[in-house]
């Protein structure tokens, strides 16, 4: 969708998720006392990031930046969010970091957007690469979800298929899946070997729409 406005008024679903969420991990973080540099990938409009997690991170942050793939997005969000401290930038996280980026981040943010992302490797490096040593990452994404089988069904019937040609697209590389948290190890072990660095992963299936991830590098 680039459509910010109609983005901003329909999004409550990923709003009243990210509230829960961040309720629950944000004080289970690492904060530093000096102040730390935040990344919200798939930030889309900008309003989870300034009115959701913003509120979730220490006061004394140095650098919030929201990104996102669509440049109406972006330039929305610029318009509406922007401040002193506060920007947001058109970032596909599934291509290569900017160098300027790299190591430049004291902490990762991304929810409901890691879903839409069909080469996890790639997305999962470039978490790595924005962390500054010692970083963290907070993911929210959708893993398995029946409403994946209805857009199936739909692009199989003569009514709809003709806007679902590439319905794949929209459907998360968990969502055939039965063991979501093994596949997402699979891919850190990569990374660590890759990168030559140690990490962790919390997962929690609570919420049975989404698989929430939380890695520390």
């Amino acid at each position: 969708m680039n459509n910010a406005e109609l983005y901003e008024c329909n999004n409550d679903l990923q709003k009243r998720d990210t509230l829960e969420c961040l309720e629950e991990y944000a004080k289970k973080l690492k904060w530093n006392r000096t102040g730390d540099r935040i990344i919200d990938i798939g930030c889309a409009e900008g309003s989870v990031t300034v009115n959701l997690l913003k509120e979730y991170i220490p006061k004394n942050f140095k650098v919030l930046l929201g990104c996102d793939v669509s440049e109406k997005m972006v330039t929305f969000a610029n318009v509406h969010h922007k401040d002193e401290r506060t920007s947001f930038s058109v970032l596909d996280i599934a291509r290569k970091v900017p160098e300027e980026m790299c190591y430049n981040f004291d902490h990762v943010f991304s929810f409901y957007a890691f879903h839409w992302i069909k080469d996890q490797e790639t997305a999962f490096c470039n978490i790595f690469d924005l962390l500054e040593k010692g970083g963290q990452c907070l993911l929210t994404f959708l893993g398995h979800n029946p409403m994946f089988d209805v857009y199936r069904i739909l692009a199989k019937s003569n009514k709809w298929s003709c806007w679902l040609e590439d319905v794949e697209k929209f459907i998360s590389p968990y969502h055939d899946s039965q063991v979501t948290k093994a596949a997402i190890v699979l891919i850190m072990n990569i990374l660590i070997k890759k990168r030559k660095c140690y990490g962790s992963i919390n997962h929690t299936g609570r919420w049975s729409e989404y698989s929430l991830i939380s890695l520390a590098s």
